[in-house]
């Protein structure tokens, strides 16, 4: 297993040397020391260490915390913040820059070898995290059916760009909206508002499937027959985390079965008068087909 590669940033050199003989004492190597916030910035594009630790109090004008958001800007990198100040303003400045941890001066060795463990396996977690939501955005973005998703309280999260086009809302508007407000079903027939699925999957915690006869009315009142099915989001522990429907623009689909039927309607009456023709024969001259 390579070991990982940390950045010290610290202005006073007995201080950086101590904390690079410890670093490579639990086994890290360290690629470089800066002792201010424009080196430090250049040695983290330079090196790519795996963690920066940054003092906050740095010579030339610009501090660690600053040196930290340039850092940040550029590269995804967990940074580890020791200072010997405390006071609440440093605290509230540093929190803006998202440190994984923060350490006091004087601190003591196992302090500094947990401190950086836990913010090594936190930035690779974060980092699966991120990358697993990506593949699953990617996927979800890249599927021809319109999705939808709503967390607990029915708010829209999500829409790709097929549930976009169908239902005529952005995701940038959709958000936060109520699903019902999104996704409008009526009855074909009868017009009234069809229960929305995702309120029964809500409720049932199980896979919904739609009826035939419902209709999305979209944003700009254009309608569209449509198939759906909702299901609920469960997480690990099988705690409701919210609902997804799939559905899909089944209008011409209906329109060649209403086409179907109406044709086999007519071949039905033409059956049935032929067999009125063959079984009472009008008389010489006349056509019960015509007209």
């Amino acid at each position: 297993m390579t070991p990982a590669r940390i950045l010290i940033v610290e202005d006073e050199s007995l201080v950086a040397a101590d904390l690079q003989e410890r670093l490579q004492h639990f086994g890290y190597t360290v690629p470089a020391i800066a002792d201010n916030a424009t080196d430090a910035v250049a040695r983290a594009l330079e090196c790519q260490p795996d963690l920066v630790l940054m003092d906050i109090q740095l010579k030339g004008g610009t501090d660690g915390v600053a040196a930290a958001a340039r850092i940040r800007d550029q590269r995804d990198l967990p940074v580890l913040y020791l200072t010997a100040h405390s006071d609440p303003d440093t605290l509230r400045r540093a929190r803006v820059t998202e440190p994984f941890a923060y350490l006091v001066k004087p601190f003591e060795e196992h302090e500094l070898r947990a401190s950086i463990e836990m913010a090594l396996y936190r930035h690779q977690a974060e980092s699966r995290l991120r990358q697993i939501a990506h593949w699953l955005t990617s996927l979800l973005y890249s599927i021809d059916d319109p999705i939808l998703a709503a967390n607990t309280e029915g708010r829209v999260l999500f829409l790709n760009p097929a549930a976009e086009l169908l239902t005529g809302w952005p995701l940038a508007d959709a958000l936060g909206k109520f699903y019902s407000e999104v996704l409008r079903l009526v009855n074909e027939r009868t017009r009234e508002p069809i229960e929305n699925p995702l309120k029964e999957a809500y409720l049932e915690t199980v896979v919904m499937h739609l009826a035939d006869d419902s209709v999305l009315v979209a944003r700009n009142g254009s309608e569209a027959h449509i198939d759906y099915t909702a299901s609920p989001l469960l997480g690990e522990s099988g705690k409701m985390m919210g609902a997804v429907v799939a559905f899909r623009d089944v209008t011409q689909r209906k329109l060649a079965e209403r086409g179907l039927m109406e044709l086999n309607q007519r071949l039905q009456s033409t059956n049935e008068q032929f067999k009125t023709l063959f079984t009472h024969p009008p008389p010489f001259g006349e056509c019960p087909l015509d007209g």
